[in-house]
C-alpha cells in the first residue's frame, strides 16, 4: 500500500543499541538498488523480466507484497525483492553512533563490522581509532563517502548485507540432502554445483552466471583471511564452486550419485569470490 514502511528486518534486533530509528528503517518511498536486479512482471524471481535495474539506481516504492515491492524505474513498473532495497536518507545524514555514545553500544557496531570482515580486533567497546579505520574500510569497499562515521546510511548499508548474507545462506542450508544432477538448479529435479550457488542467490534476488565458470568472475575477490559465510570458493580453476557457511564449513553439490552436503575446509581453491557487498 501507498506509503506504507519498509523496515529492514534486522533493524528490529538492533533497537538496543540506541541508534536513531531512522538509522534502521526504510522510512520513505524512494529507495536505491542495493544490487543489480531484475526488474519483473510478477512476485517471482523466475517471473517475466521488463528491465534492469542497475545497483545505485534510484526507484519509487508503491506497493510491498510479502518479500516483493512494486516499484517505479524510469517510468517501468514492476516488481523486485525487497532485499535488493535500501531507503534513501532523508534530511541530514546525522552520526548515528558518535564516540560518546555507551560501551554496549559500540562493542555491537564492532560486533557488526566483525562480522562483515571489517574489524579483527576485540570488540571491547571503545570507539578507537581501529574502529573509525574499519568504517573507512568499508564505505571505500562500498562507495561510500569514507567518513569514518557510523552515519544512517552506513548503518543501513551494513545491516541490509547482513540480513542478505543470512539469506543466502538459508537458501543453501535448505537444500542438505537434495540429490545432485547435472545441469539441474532446482529442489525439484536436483543441482549441480553452480546449479546451487545460483539458485541460492536467485531467492534473494540477486542473478548470477548460470555456470561455475561465469561465477569465478562474479562481484569482487576476497583474501582469505576476510572469507565470510556467503562468498563462492571457486575449486579447479572454475571447474567447481561452493558456498562459505561458517565454523569452517562449505556447502556444495559435489558429483552423481552424491546429495547437497556440508564439508570442511581443506581442499585447495582457486579464489574466492563475493556477491554481496565488497570486501577489504
Amino acid at each position: 500500500m501507498r506509503g506504507q514502511k519498509l523496515i529492514c528486518a534486522m533493524s528490529i534486533g538492533l533497537l538496543t543499541m540506541g541508534l536513531a530509528v531512522p538509522a534502521l528503517a526504510f522510512e520513505s518511498e524512494d529507495a536505491t538498488a542495493l544490487q543489480s536486479a531484475y526488474l519483473r512482471r510478477d512476485t517471482s524471481a523466475v517471473s517475466q523480466r521488463i528491465a534492469q535495474i542497475p545497483q545505485g539506481a534510484a526507484v519509487t516504492i508503491q506497493e510491498e507484497q510479502g518479500s516483493w515491492c512494486l516499484v517505479d524505474y524510469n517510468g517501468q513498473q514492476g516488481w523486485v525483492a525487497q532485499t535488493v532495497l535500501r531507503a534513501q536518507s532523508t534530511g541530514e545524514d546525522s552520526t548515528a553512533l558518535p564516540g560518546t555514545d555507551s560501551a554496549e553500544t559500540v562493542g555491537q557496531l564492532q560486533e557488526l563490522l566483525q562480522e562483515l570482515g571489517y574489524f579483527p580486533d576485540e570488540c571491547d567497546g571503545v570507539y578507537s581509532m581501529q574502529v573509525t579505520e574499519a568504517l573507512c574500510s568499508y564505505q571505500r569497499a562500498n562507495g561510500f563517502e569514507e567518513t569514518g562515521v557510523a552515519d544512517r546510511k552506513t548503518i543501513n548499508a551494513m545491516l541490509a548485507e547482513k540480513q542478505l548474507i543470512k539469506q543466502v545462506v538459508a537458501q543453501a542450508m535448505a537444500q542438505l540432502g537434495v540429490r545432485y544432477r547435472r545441469a539441474c538448479a532446482s529442489p525439484e529435479n536436483g543441482f549441480d554445483c553452480s546449479g546451487l550457488t545460483c539458485y541460492a542467490y536467485r531467492q534473494i534476488g540477486y542473478t548470477i552466471s548460470r555456470a561455475s565458470r561465469g561465477q569465478m568472475s562474479e562481484g569482487v575477490e576476497v583474501q582469505p583471511e576476510n572469507l565470510r559465510p556467503g562468498d563462492l570458493l571457486i575449486f579447479r580453476r572454475g571447474g567447481h564452486v561452493a558456498m562459505y557457511v561458517g565454523n569452517g564449513l562449505y556447502i556444495h553439490a559435489p558429483y552423481t550419485g552424491e546429495v547437497v552436503k556440508l564439508q570442511p575446509m581443506g581442499r585447495q581453491y582457486t579464489t574466492i569470490r563475493r556477491i554481496i557487498g565488497g570486501a577489504p
